[in-house]
């Protein structure tokens, strides 16, 4: 029976598919809205001027040059006062626009600044911004336009942002605020798309579609039963050989656009550049398979690809800024569905690199797929690894939902990643990687569990834990103070809410990543 108490009636298997206007082929990338139209070059004759007023004793100097006529009149409009995210009129074409002042950076979680500029402009105007607002504030001015209308009946109707000139900004700026921006915007589309449109094939396809813009670049993907079949690219160097946890948990769903898969892109520039690892969670609808969840835990489980989404995007952003450095991109992408090749509870499966998990519980799919990516990302010695997740709710729990979770296993690169995320206002927060919660990861039939066996309590970092069981280097050993230990590849684990506040994606973590990729070029 259905959940509503009536029983289904038999439906032939020819019927047609209640096909929507939306609906897109497997091979179809998706794509994000357009960016707010910005440009350096001069603005035409009727533009409406708009100057910059970041604190107060500016906005009183400005209001200070105008003819006292002027003055008084704002005075009695009441708009002769200083209001961040005020836009005040000075003449029919020219504003003063109250910015907020600058933040001074003394936090580790500072946010980007605000700019809430374009909801105030019209449509049918032309505007000119003769004050330079700098990278960040342009930023949020990009960010603040984003909007998802793809099914909305009047999409065609919403009125296109009013093109900004910028005739004092560095041509330079607005392109790297572009690129991140327009990179962001697709880290956001992929989160906001519903799971019916955006499978594991339109993950393939999206990442496809950055291999045929960008040189230097090549694509790979292993789908359905080819996890299971060795070859050169994962038993060289790998015990296992195939990618078994990939598999397992995405056999369930076995339609040509939701089976289960690896997707690698790989672009290669110098062998004096380093080498960066990037590995996205790709679970493009999760069920919580045979340990099934609620309705309401259900509800919002289209953004569980969010991880696959953040590497996308930062893919695009680290070759569309020609940042030099190699990059190694991994999308394990599955459904975690229900059926009768579902995994079940206390079955045993192998990762790529011959590790074996006992299933504890079929919702914590995440960490099992990554798995497999990261070893395989692993035997390749990249100079760091960086993962995106939307792995558990613990992390939730312990800093909300617009702060990020991440853990490392490199000192070095925790410093960088913090400095970088300090710089540009990205809230980022480190938690331990507590080498005393290691053996609550271990089961007693196989190497690991995927899910504590003593309950759920510091679910965040026992899943962190369980990760780093793949970031070793194959054969590599170093000498320990009593014992020799696997030596591991720089890591760093992002466990993202993948949404904001209201539920619409996000990129978390995103900037402060790319921000250190930069830092590290050569």
């Amino acid at each position: 029976m259905d959940s509503d108490g009536t029983v289904p009636s038999n439906t032939p298997s020819n019927t047609p598919s209640n096909n929507t206007p939306f609906d897109t082929p497997p091979n179809t990338p998706i794509t994000p809205p357009p960016l707010p139209i910005i440009t350096s070059s001069a603005a035409p004759p009727d533009s409406i001027t708009l100057r910059l007023a970041p604190d107060k004793d500016s906005f009183s100097n400005l209001i200070d040059s105008q003819p006292s006529e002027l003055s008084d009149v704002m005075t009695a409009m009441g708009v002769n006062k200083y209001k961040p995210g005020r836009l005040v009129p000075i003449s029919p074409t020219e504003f003063f626009f109250c910015t907020a002042p600058p933040k001074v950076n003394d936090s580790q979680l500072n946010t980007l600044p605000s700019f809430p500029l374009l909801s105030k402009l019209n449509s049918n105007k032309t505007y000119s911004l003769i004050d330079d607002p700098g990278a960040k504030p342009l930023l949020s001015f990009l960010l603040s336009g984003y909007k998802f209308t793809t099914y909305k009946s009047k999409n065609s109707t919403t009125p296109p942002s009013p093109p900004l000139h910028l005739p004092n900004t560095p041509a330079s700026t607005i392109s790297q605020v572009q690129s991140i921006a327009s990179a962001i915007y697709l880290t956001r589309t992929l989160i906001n798309t519903p799971a019916e449109h955006c499978t594991p094939s339109h993950l393939q396809s999206s990442l496809e579609s950055l291999s045929t813009t960008f040189p230097n670049t090549t694509t790979t993907t292993w789908v359905g039963d080819d996890l299971l079949t060795p070859n050169p690219t994962f038993s060289a160097v790998l015990p296992g050989g195939v990618c078994g946890q990939i598999h397992a948990v995405g056999r369930a769903s076995s339609t040509p656009s939701t089976s289960p898969r690896l997707i690698t892109l790989t672009r290669k520039l110098d062998p004096s550049y380093p080498t960066v690892a990037l590995v996205g969670k790709g679970v493009t609808f999760d069920t919580g398979g045979l340990s099934m969840k609620s309705p309401g835990g259900m509800l919002n489980m289209k953004k569980d690809m969010g991880g696959a989404a953040h590497v996308i995007g930062l893919a695009k952003a680290v070759m569309e800024l020609e940042l030099k450095v190699n990059l190694e991109v991994y999308v394990p992408a599955v459904e975690n569905n229900v059926d009768s090749k579902s995994i079940r509870p206390l079955d045993v499966i192998r990762s790529i690199n011959g590790v074996t998990t006992e299933i504890g519980n079929t919702d914590a799919e995440g960490r099992l797929i990554l798995a497999d990516a990261l070893a395989l990302a692993a035997s390749k010695e990249p100079d760091v690894i960086v993962d995106f997740a939307t792995l558990t709710g613990a992390a939730r729990v312990a800093l909300g939902t617009a702060v990020p979770a991440y853990f490392s296993n490199s000192a070095s690169f925790s410093d960088l990643l913090t400095e970088a995320g300090h710089e540009v206002d990205d809230p980022i927060w480190r938690m331990p990687l507590y080498e005393g919660y290691e053996g609550r990861m271990k089961s007693r039939v196989a190497d690991l569990r995927n899910v504590p066996s003593d309950g759920g309590m510091g679910g965040a970092i026992t899943a962190a834990c369980y990760l780093r069981n793949f970031v070793k280097k194959v054969g590599g050993k170093k000498e320990g103070e009593n014992e020799k230990k696997e030596e591991e590849v720089p890591w760093i684990h992002f466990d993202v809410n993948g949404a904001d506040g209201a539920g619409w994606g996000e990129a978390q973590g995103f900037r402060a990543a790319l921000e250190m990729i930069t830092k590290m070029q050569k």
